[in-house]
C-alpha cells in the first residue's frame, strides 16, 4: 500500500505500518563494543524477533544469535523503536546479519 516493496501481510508479520513508506524491519546500524558487535533494528515495541547470523557471505543467516522481545516505552498508533542487541558470538567483521520477526 505504501510502495515501500514490502506486502502489506509481511509487514503486519513485522509489526510495521502498512500505510508509511519510513516503517520498515531493517536494520540500521552495527556496531562494536568490546569484544561485541551490537546489531540495531527497527521494532515494535512487545514484538518477538530473532536475531540471525552468517559467518560465511555464501550462506544466508541461519545462527541463531537471540530471540528478543523489546518492551521499551514507545508511542502508539505502531509503537516503533529501535531495538539494540549485543552479539559476543561474532568472530570477526565479516558477519552478515538478518532480523526475522515471529508470529
Amino acid at each position: 500500500t505504501d510502495g515501500d516493496g514490502q506486502l502489506d501481510g509481511w509487514e503486519a508479520v513485522a509489526g510495521t505500518d502498512p500505510t508509511d513508506a519510513n516503517a520498515i524491519l531493517e536494520i540500521t546500524a552495527l556496531t562494536n563494543a568490546g569484544a561485541s558487535r551490537v546489531v540495531a533494528w527497527v521494532a515494535r515495541s512487545n514484538k518477538t524477533y530473532r536475531l540471525l547470523r552468517s559467518d560465511d557471505g555464501l550462506l544466508p543467516p541461519t545462527n541463531v544469535v537471540a530471540t528478543v522481545t523489546p518492551t521499551a516505552f514507545a508511542a502508539a498508533p505502531w509503537y516503533v523503536l529501535t531495538n539494540l542487541t549485543a552479539d559476543a558470538g561474532a568472530a570477526s567483521n565479516r558477519v552478515f546479519y538478518a532480523v526475522q520477526p515471529l508470529p
